[in-house]
This record gives structure tokens, sequence and C-alpha cells, in this order.
């Protein structure tokens, strides 16, 4: 007895997808798949896309530079924010199953069960404005990179243990990745 079940011809299916990198000069790289063969191209942000980031990161340094002025010790602070990458967007896809398995019965009346499963995925478009866009299901704001502090109270070590673990509460990073240093007295 051999049962077998119909699965799409891999042929003729053709998968792209497309996703972004930054390669940490203020560009992105574009990244096409097709089936096996891949390529990229270098692509830059809009201005509006900058701004984005850069307002991102002005937020960040704002509304820690509020948090760490309430901290007793702390005096007067200004603060610099680098982010590791520009976020990520992730886009719905339509999930296909496929499930091919047969079993087989030798002279000496066993049976042998084979099987496999596949799984492809196609991005879901959109129209807008006239054009197809991919439906976005989710967006990861960036991560944050380092931190550098400059407080009054910077020479204490109370204040920058209280600020070290106040950023690493905040943001998730190691403590080698914040600087504390102390503000000149001008």
């Amino acid at each position: 007895m051999v049962i077998v079940w119909p699965v799409p011809d891999k042929k003729s299916e053709t998968k792209q997808e497309m996703s972004y990198l930054s390669d940490g000069a203020n560009g992105m790289l574009d990244i096409t798949a097709n089936n096996k063969e891949m390529s990229t191209k270098k692509v830059f942000p809009t201005s509006s896309e900058q701004e984005q980031w850069g307002s991102y990161t002005e937020f960040l340094e704002s509304t820690l530079e509020e948090v760490l002025l309430t901290m007793e010790g702390a005096g007067k602070v200004k603060v610099m924010i680098t982010l590791e990458d520009s976020g990520e967007t992730v886009v719905e896809k339509d999930i296909t199953t496929g499930l091919d398995s047969s079993t087989q019965v030798d002279a000496d009346g066993a049976s042998h069960n084979t099987g496999s499963n596949e799984k492809t995925g196609e991005t879901v478009y959109v129209n807008g404005d006239g054009e197809s866009v991919p439906y976005v299901r989710q967006v990861l704001s960036p991560k944050v990179k380092g931190v550098l502090v400059s407080a009054q109270g910077g020479g204490n070590q109370t204040v920058n243990k209280n600020i070290t673990e106040a950023i690493q509460a905040l943001f998730g990073i190691e403590a080698h990745k914040i600087k504390i240093i102390k503000m000149s007295s001008e």
C-alpha cells in the first residue's frame, strides 16, 4: 500500500523576499533573494527616515537626561546614545505548509514510512496610494549600542554605580557599554 500526498512543483515556484540591513554608514543594503540566488545593492535612507532615526535618538537622550536629573548626586547631566541598528520592520507572510508521506510494505510484510514537511512563505501585499506595498505586521525599535553620560556628580562612585544600573535597567545593555564621566565645571 502506498499513500501519496500532492505537493506543489518546486521548480515552478519562485520565491522572492526582500530585507534591508544597515551598513553602519547611514546606508542600507537591499538584500533580495530569488530561490537560491541572493543579490545586494546599497540604498540610502530618505531624509525623512534619517530624521526619524535622529528624532528617536534625541527622544531617548532627552528622556534619560530628565530621569538622571532627578537622581540624587548626579547634578546637571548631558547624555549621548548610539544605536546598534535602525530597527526592523516585520512584514506579514502567507504561510503554506505541505506534507508528503508514503508507506511501503516489503516482501516480508514489514512496512516503512517516509515523510517530509515543506513550509513556504509569501509576503502579503496591500494597495496603498496606487501601488502594492508589503503589509507591515510589526515595527521593532532600534537597539541601543552604547550610552555616554557627562554628569556633575560623575566623579562619585556611588552616583556612577546608580547611573550605570539605571541605564542597564532601561536599555538592557552591559555595563561596559556605558561610560560615565565627570562634567567640567565652567
